[in-house]
């Protein structure tokens, strides 16, 4: 699930919680974990002092980042997780975490984190968890998680509980499964709701469970049947030993008390809304606040807002009811005034079919709750006629009414893409007025106050510091969280990565074995590399016109950028390559008419002095080329669309052809050098039936295998080693005796995931296989293969290491 989707719900419990304490200081996110009373609701982001704690699901880290300084904030520890986590709790120096592993027959696990006194992380417990995660809660030494697995029929649903020990460790202490497809689930400090329905019944369940008992963690209360739906968690709350709950009834909203203190869970008494039906896609709204319940209810295309008094739970009375136009998507209250985040229809004329959907803001005065004021009602860029706001929950991200002001995010369609708003509201003078607005550099997803004035932005793998001064906001720094990393090279003994955001623009050094922060970085002012080239003294960046930009990687200076040929149109270029301080190019020259034919010249640069060129003219029509112990190799097509290999001298005008051979391999199979042989993946040509959008659907009647060839380049390509592998497979790295293949690609998002197989080739042995990986991150050259292990870049989850 994306983190959005888990923001959403960190914005109903922070409604929810709003509604206990109108007070609620948005600075006070650090929870005492000593009181056993206490309840913490888990969360992608938190604040601990002057630490933000990030559950970065898309990088599949744990980050802690420094926010003491806001125009210098810092990563100051991470740790790579193998699963996707999405919320954890905090426990002093230990971390624990949710994450979901689709690689996990289990589905999911909870991971304890901890940092050590050098402030490191590392995972100190880890357990699997079944199925997917509902809910969860820490409750003083409690934590309670609810799963629902994912193939079980008929359904159930599981409740773990995990409790600290002496030892400062978490142990299953109680564990209940029970029947039922389980739709909506709530938590108090004391209890634990659940609706479910069983398969062999038409009505539902409420299910009550006390978590308040010290010897028995999981109290059960007689279930309630009810024949209504309820469709989200904030239409139940628990006041004075009370389950108060709201839910529909055909076309009747009912709402509902039931005694805690009764072992049968009686009725103490309901009161039928009607016309009105609660309906999540149309309006949402039920906000509990001590002996009043704020109900809205959708009536044939309007919204109502009721008031119920619950002073005597037996005689529930409506106190009013209140037409409103706009969907809401929450409420909470402060004092005698109630604020909901609704949707507002705007029309951008009279001749428009459809309205314009917009997220505004709504005030009412509920202090005659026997008739509530609509007060104010504010619409942000409300000018923009292509607005788009965030809508839902999510439509309001901070919300802090001791400083009076809230704070939406907003989308706004413009002819170069999305741009994205901080829309700062004023609560003050009993009004909602726009304070003011941040222009985004990045699209926005989530804000967190770190004090009064300064605030922390989070985009898409960045972090924007922003302070609030003189009636608007100022961006004081900022910090890239996870780089796109799609290249990877083994040089000097250190891991060489790139990040890549539609082109080459960082260069990374990790000291071995650290692989969560680089030791030492470089920024690249031109963003526009496609490739690189590294040996051990250069670093070369460049691109498909012939630009390039050197970094000397012994003493890290980074060369201003130069471009080597003129790009015509008509030019086409092969694959560079670098040998021993050189930088090779091969270019096609323009075809002599009378002949008919193409001529190839290799072009090459001294890269410690550019200026010092040397120009070879190249036999035959080249596709690839590179150098082995001191010759050019060449690969190109036969006319019959065979693999040719080709040995050719290089003098100073000339490269002379020594030997070539014909191989019974397709043209365009991918041949390595790995420093001491040529390994070849000889393509073959199968019958396909069709072409489907995960892959082609071969004819069943062949043998679907993949041939790996060893050859010295030496002794005129002679075979060293023959080896067969089931399956289609590509080759994708090669090292001493040892390859790395993959299967054809699988789309999965922005990247194309396949499943890798490690080989060890001994020539007159079968191929051995040493390792498989699932899930294997092709995007560029991010293999780095050794006879003991790879080292794999896999975008924005960093690198990885698997040995053998």
């Amino acid at each position: 699930m994306s983190l959005i989707y888990y923001i959403i719900i960190e914005i109903i419990v922070l409604f929810s919680l709003l509604s206990c304490n109108e007070s609620s200081n948005p600075l006070n996110n650090t929870p005492d974990w000593l009181d056993d009373s206490l309840v913490e609701t888990p969360g992608p982001l938190k604040i601990v002092g002057n630490k933000l704690l990030y559950a970065n699901e898309t990088a599949q880290r744990f980050q802690i980042i420094d926010v003491a300084e806001l125009n210098n904030p810092r990563l100051v520890a991470q740790i790579t997780l193998l699963g996707y986590p999405h919320e954890f709790y905090v426990r002093g120096k230990q971390y624990v975490l949710l994450q979901h592993d689709s690689g996990l027959a289990e589905g999911n696990r909870l991971t304890v984190i901890q940092q050590q006194p050098d402030g490191r992380l590392i995972t100190r417990q880890d357990f699997s968890l079944p199925g997917y995660v509902v809910t969860s809660q820490q409750r003083g030494q409690f934590i309670y998680v609810v799963t629902r697995p994912a193939d079980s029929i008929p359904e159930i649903h599981e409740i773990t509980v995990f409790k600290w020990n002496a030892q400062e460790q978490l142990e299953i202490v109680d564990k209940i499964q029970s029947p039922g497809f389980l739709y909506e689930t709530a938590i108090f400090p004391d209890y634990l709701v659940l609706t479910y329905q069983n398969y062999t019944s038409a009505t539902r369940q409420i299910q009550v469970i006390d978590l308040s008992q010290p010897n028995d963690p999981l109290v059960e209360f007689p279930s309630i049947p009810i024949s209504g739906d309820i469709d989200s968690a904030l239409h139940f709350n628990v006041f004075n030993k009370q389950l108060r709950l709201v839910y529909s009834l055909g076309s009747n909203t009912i709402v509902a008390s039931y005694d805690l203190g009764s072992p049968a869970m009686a009725l103490i008494g309901e009161v039928n809304l009607t016309p009105g039906t609660m309906d999540s896609s149309s309006c949402l709204g039920t906000h509990f606040v001590d002996n009043r319940a704020f109900v809205v209810t959708s009536d044939e295309g309007f919204c109502n807002l009721w008031v119920i008094d619950l002073t005597n739970p037996s005689l529930p009375q409506v106190m009013s009811k209140l037409e409103i136009s706009d969907r809401v998507y929450a409420l909470s209250s402060h004092d005698n005034y109630l604020l909901a985040v609704v949707n507002d229809n705007q029309w951008v004329d009279k001749e428009t079919t459809l309205p314009i959907s917009k997220v505004a803001l709504s005030r009412f005065d509920v202090t005659l709750p026997n008739q509530p004021i609509l007060m104010d009602h504010f619409v942000p860029l409300a000018e923009q006629a292509t607005e788009i706001g965030l809508t839902g929950e999510s439509a309001l991200w901070l919300l802090d009414w001791q400083q009076a002001f809230a704070l939406l995010p907003f989308e706004v369609s413009i002819e170069t893409g999305i741009r994205s708003y901080l829309q700062r509201v004023s609560l003050a003078n009993n009004q909602i007025e726009a304070a003011g607005q941040f222009d985004s550099p990045i699209p926005l997803q989530q804000v967190f106050a770190i004090a009064p004035d300064s605030f922390v932005a989070l985009g898409d793998q960045v972090l924007l510091t922003l302070r609030w001064q003189a009636d608007q906001f100022q961006q004081l720094g900022q910090l890239e969280l996870a780089a796109d990393l799609t290249w990877l090279k083994l040089e000097n003994d250190e891991l060489w990565a790139v990040a890549t955001n539609g082109a080459h623009y960082r260069l990374y050094r990790y000291t071995l074995p650290n692989l969560e922060l680089p030791s030492q970085q470089w920024t690249l002012p031109k963003n526009d590399y496609q490739k690189l080239l590294m040996d051990q003294h250069w670093a070369v960046f460049y691109n498909y016109d012939t630009t390039i930009q050197l970094l000397d990687i012994l003493t890290g200076q980074l060369y201003p950028t130069q471009t080597l040929l003129e790009k015509a149109e008509d030019k086409l270029f092969r694959q560079p390559f670098i040998y021993e301080g050189w930088f090779y190019l091969a270019e096609q020259l323009p075809s002599d008419q009378q002949k008919e034919q193409f001529k190839w010249v290799l072009h090459s640069w001294n890269l410690q002095n550019l200026g010092e060129t040397l120009n070879r003219f190249i036999p035959g029509n080249p596709e690839n080329l590179f150098i082995a112990n001191g010759e050019l190799i060449t690969q190109e097509a036969t006319s019959t669309g065979q693999l040719r290999l080709n040995r050719l001298a290089l003098d100073i005008e000339q490269a002379h052809l020594l030997y070539s051979y014909e191989f019974p391999c397709l043209s365009g199979s991918p041949v390595f050098w790995n420093g001491e042989s040529i390994y070849v993946n000889c393509l073959k040509e199968y019958k396909v039936k069709s072409f489907e959008p995960w892959g082609p659907i071969y004819d069943g009647n062949q043998e679907l295998v993949t041939q790996i060839l060893q050859l010295n380049p030496g002794q005129n390509f002679a075979q060293e080693g023959n080896w067969i592998v089931a399956g289609i497979l590509g080759l994708q790295a090669v090292a001493p005796q040892t390859i790395l293949l993959i299967t054809e690609p699988l789309n999965y998002g922005r990247y194309f995931y396949s499943y890798c197989e490690v080989y060890r080739l001994i020539p007159g042995q079968e191929a051995q296989l040493l390792k498989q990986l699932q899930l294997c991150l092709m995007c560029g050259d991010n293999f780095v293969l050794t006879p003991d292990q790879v080292w794999m870049a896999q975008g924005l989850a960093g690198l990885k290491e698997v040995s053998w």
